[in-house]
């Protein structure tokens, strides 16, 4: 199947949203079973001739999450707005700040670098769910708690997105 072959996406409700597709509503249940605070395409971004418009924003981990079906066009939109913010000079949008995150048909967190492997944890410190790097910084993105791995409670590979974390 080519990227031009891909299924047509279902819009579905979930808490009073309709989101553009299942997969969406999908993650949007996973994270409200995570207490992961979400909102649903609220900031557009201009990548040069275009708009983009991410999934979601996670306000408290601040980070983006673009959930992308099998096949589906448009991940070099997320590609260009990562490397839009990781090259930021504006202190809220600086690859310390801002975390851009794929999320795949089966749950799993893609980075939007060959060198990223995303990973979600919970924190000792405050309890949250949170998404990270594991090839980079393991502090918690809510409380900011780094302690080595003192402070992960859990490292899970893939978002419950058919009802179960699943631990590595």
């Amino acid at each position: 199947m080519t990227e031009k072959e891909f299924i047509a996406a279902i819009p579905t409700a979930y808490r009073g949203v309709t989101f553009r597709s299942r997969l969406e509503a999908k993650y949007a249940k996973a994270l409200d079973d995570l207490k992961i605070k979400w909102e649903y395409e609220t900031k557009l971004f201009r990548l040069g001739t275009y708009r983009y418009l991410p999934d979601f924003w996670l306000p408290e981990l601040h980070t983006f999450l673009e959930v992308k079906g099998p096949n589906v066009p448009g991940r070099h939109k997320t590609k260009r707005l990562a490397e839009m913010l990781y090259t930021s000079k504006d202190p809220f949008h600086s690859a310390k700040a801002a975390l851009v995150v794929i999320g795949e048909a089966d749950g799993t967190l893609t980075g939007v670098r060959e060198s990223e492997e995303m990973r979600i944890a919970r924190c000792r410190e405050c309890q949250q769910y949170f998404i990270y790097d594991f090839t980079g910084s393991w502090g918690c993105r809510a409380c900011h708690a780094h302690s080595g791995d003192h402070h992960i409670h859990g490292v899970y590979k893939s978002m419950p997105i058919n009802g179960r974390l699943r631990r590595i």
